[in-house]
């Protein structure tokens, strides 16, 4: 899965991957207060962030934050959570 999200990050232009990486570092820091973030339905501990067409799906629990997926808003985001 980490190959995956490494080839979508090169893909960006510099803008949308700083806004990735703000995001990412938010997350990582646990300072989602100002994030569009979500839970995931049926499916627990698991959340999105929204940024434009891009979302970054991840796991949070107390003891750790793992990325699962990170990649642009379409019919196949979501499936397999």
């Amino acid at each position: 899965m980490a190959d995956q999200i490494q080839k979508f990050l090169a893909r960006l232009s510099k803008k949308e991957f700083e806004l990735v990486q703000a995001a990412l570092l938010d997350i990582a820091n646990n300072e989602l207060s100002h994030l569009d973030y979500k839970p995931l339905r049926g499916v627990k501990d698991t959340f999105r962030v929204r940024k434009g067409s891009i979302r970054i799906v991840f796991y949070s629990s107390s003891s750790e934050t793992r990325i699962l997926q990170i990649s642009r808003r379409d019919e196949q985001t979501y499936r397999g959570y």
